[in-house]
């Protein structure tokens, strides 16, 4: 692996480091299980903290800010991001008709910007599947 990660939050930290590759790898297996996936795949979490010293829990909303999920059909979610390093960033997972696809995004024109370039992904990956196939297909044929 080409990674080493010195925190486990994911906040900059000068000696973290890691390729896309080893991120796909690592968001293909957080995806496998099912509590990490609800978690990242929820647009608006509420969550209560019971303190000893106050009366009534205390309740956090987190709004994720992947705008994609519950706008493209199969983002399941994962890390969206900005450093220096990697500029505006994500490491996401889609899942559709059997395609199952770990995709991460580096040095991206603009937080906004990455979110077309995501779409743009899932579809050169879905035509490159669709293609693959016919041309199977036809060489069965």
């Amino acid at each position: 692996t080409n990674t080493f990660f010195d925190s486990p939050h994911g906040l900059m930290n000068k000696s973290n480091f890691s390729s896309a590759e080893d991120m796909a790898l690592l968001v293909a297996e957080c995806m496998r299980f099912e509590p990490f996936r609800k978690v990242v795949g929820q647009l608006i979490s509420d969550q209560s903290l019971e303190r000893q010293e106050r009366k009534k829990p205390t309740v956090y909303k987190w709004k994720n800010s992947n705008k994609l999920l519950g706008e493209l059909d199969g983002i399941k979610g994962c890390k969206t991001g900005i450093t220096n390093a990697a500029g505006p960033c994500f490491a996401g997972y889609y899942e559709k008709d059997g395609l199952k696809l770990a995709m991460v995004l580096c040095h991206s024109n603009s937080l906004e910007d990455r979110w077309v370039e995501i779409k743009q992904m899932v579809d050169f990956v879905i035509c490159k599947t669709n293609k693959a196939a016919a041309d199977k297909h036809k060489r069965m044929a």
